[in-house]
């Protein structure tokens, strides 16, 4: 209990809540090989209500679009499912948190055959 300058007994309780927004991961590499490990490129995040994910070859093809986080790309190109060849292929990932703030990230994935 707290006593305030005149003697006056008070005291005051508060919840807090602190919202530290989205959390997303992105990794830089896969292996499509069946092991079981890494056989897909998807993205890991809690608090993202909406996702896009596009993957594109060298020249800018689209090979593959997905509006679920939990799906991810297998290797294959979109059109014909057959499987692309290992390197390194350009991703473009959109993401709104649960207040509407949209996120956008490019970057690289490396294919491993």
């Amino acid at each position: 209990m707290l006593r305030n300058e005149f003697g006056c007994k008070d005291s005051s309780t508060q919840i807090v809540r602190i919202d530290l927004g989205y959390k997303v991961y992105i990794p830089t590499a896969f292996s499509p090989n069946n092991d079981g490990i890494n056989d897909r490129f998807r993205i890991y995040g809690e608090d993202i209500y909406e996702c896009e994910i596009m993957i594109f070859n060298r020249w800018g093809q689209l090979l593959y679009t997905s509006y679920d986080m939990e799906n991810g790309w297998d290797g294959t190109i979109r059109t014909n499912n057959n499987p692309v060849v290992g390197g390194t292929y350009v991703y473009s990932i959109s993401l709104k948190d649960k207040l509407g703030n949209k996120f956008d990230y490019d970057g690289t994935i490396t294919l491993l055959k």
